[in-house]
């Protein structure tokens, strides 16, 4: 069985599930091939990877004059929606994608077709309409949802707006919002070109994902859900004794660190300005230290803390294991979150994890179980979170124990390849 995983980065979040879902299919015997378009930080080291190059929107089949009046009349029109609606907005919120683009990659230009066609995340990758014209409908279609926009308008978080379960508009992420805005005309293009696919199955990891895309018209009624929580290799991310982590990476044996990190730090869904305010009123501050990794900085003075250990961006996945190995505790302040990798990981690592009571996290950091949940509604929720863990080695190794369990009984990578393989061949 050919499977093709499409994706626009072959780094950050979507990516790294995809990519071990990829490395695991392949283990099952699968051809598994990993294809991307777009990509900003070096070499790509993954086995069958492929990069698909980007181009203009064409309309082939037309006399010339005609194709060329199309592709001129398209690209307007796109501009004219992205600089009235999208163009305004800061860098520094979260990402809104329109369905149409300028650009587009073009699938299956290999030489195979491919058995399933899997999607992740392809923002900015794919014009819907061109893409998915190269994708044969009678083809399975699979759709993992790392973030909420393959059903909705162009959001990637809704930031509690519902107005996808009926179609979008009036979008309170855009600028200069109307009943026919860029979010009405983007979820229009998705759900016609989604009717076209009779075996089509959307996959989330997290159960409050899922039940946000039952919700969604986007999809034809015959959609498959399914949840299929994300996988990691249990044999790198594994427990190690603290002191010998610390000692790795030369950090000090005799203070309590405090992990923590995200692609952008910059990002407001992600939470930080919250954590920054946490560490100003906790008690216990004088003797935490933080380590991060990520895209960004955050300096010790800004956290209130006397030292800030910054790994930058890490890739190496040991590095990683021995990071998560090294902090007391790791905190996940996202406001809104599907199934953040970062806990998993550190669940896995012995490392318990103090995260926010919103979206997917609850499933998985049990309050008071498998770790410790704040209300990011509730001031000083997450301070006090903080002084709880710093001050109770007992509670903080309970959590660990059961963390550790609770990821080897649902989140190993052969547990996820298996329940994705069964469903490819039951499409």
């Amino acid at each position: 069985m050919q499977v093709h995983h499409y994706l626009t980065f072959p780094h950050g979040g979507a990516a790294i599930a995809a990519k071990r879902l990829h490395v695991e299919l392949l283990k099952l015997n699968l051809d598994s091939r990993f294809i991307f378009s777009l990509n900003e930080r070096g070499p790509v080291a993954i086995e069958a990877a492929q990069q698909l190059d980007q181009g203009p929107i064409k309309f082939p089949g037309w006399p010339w004059p005609i194709s060329r009046w199309l592709e001129k009349h398209q690209n307007r029109r796109i501009r004219r929606l992205y600089e009235r609606h999208l163009a305004p907005r800061s860098l520094n919120i979260e990402t809104f994608s329109m369905a149409e683009q300028l650009t587009t990659a073009h699938p299956n230009s290999g030489d195979s077709k491919a058995h399933v066609t899997h999607l992740h995340w392809i923002s900015y990758m794919a014009d819907y309409p061109t893409f998915f014209d190269g994708i044969d409908p009678q083809c399975p279609l699979v759709w993992t949802l790392h973030d909420m926009n393959p059903f909705t308008g162009g959001c990637h978080f809704n930031d509690g707006c519902h107005r996808f379960q009926t179609g979008c508009g009036n979008c309170p992420q855009v600028q200069s919002p109307s009943e026919f805005d860029v979010s009405r005309s983007s979820f229009e293009v998705k759900q016609k070109i989604f009717s076209r696919f009779r075996r089509l199955a959307v996959v989330a990891p997290s159960a409050w994902m899922l039940d946000l895309a039952r919700r969604s018209g986007v999809w034809p009624r015959w959609t498959q859900f399914e949840q299929i929580p994300y996988g990691l290799d249990l044999e790198v991310f594994s427990y190690q004794e603290k002191t010998s982590a610390r000692n790795q990476l030369q950090l000090p044996t005799d203070c309590t660190i405090v992990g923590f990190g995200a692609d952008q730090l910059s990002n407001p869904r992600k939470g930080f300005a919250e954590l920054i305010r946490a560490f100003g009123q906790c008690q216990s501050r004088s003797r935490l230290q933080a380590l991060i990794f990520g895209g960004g900085e955050l300096d010790a003075k800004e956290l209130g803390l006397d030292k800030v250990h910054s790994l930058g961006f890490v890739t190496d996945e040991r590095l990683q294991a021995t990071a998560y190995a090294a902090c007391d505790f790791f905190v996940v302040p996202s406001r809104e979150d599907n199934q953040p990798q970062m806990a998993l990981e550190a669940m896995a690592c012995g490392t318990p994890v103090i995260g926010s009571s919103v979206g997917g996290i609850p499933e998985v950091v049990l309050h008071g179980e498998t770790g410790w949940l704040f209300d990011p509604a509730t001031s000083n929720s997450l301070s006090d979170a903080i002084d709880n863990l710093a001050q109770d080695p007992e509670l903080r190794q309970l959590l660990a124990s059961n963390a550790m369990r609770k990821i080897a009984e649902n989140h190993s990578s052969p547990q996820q390849a298996k329940k994705y393989s069964d469903l490819y061949a039951d499409l």
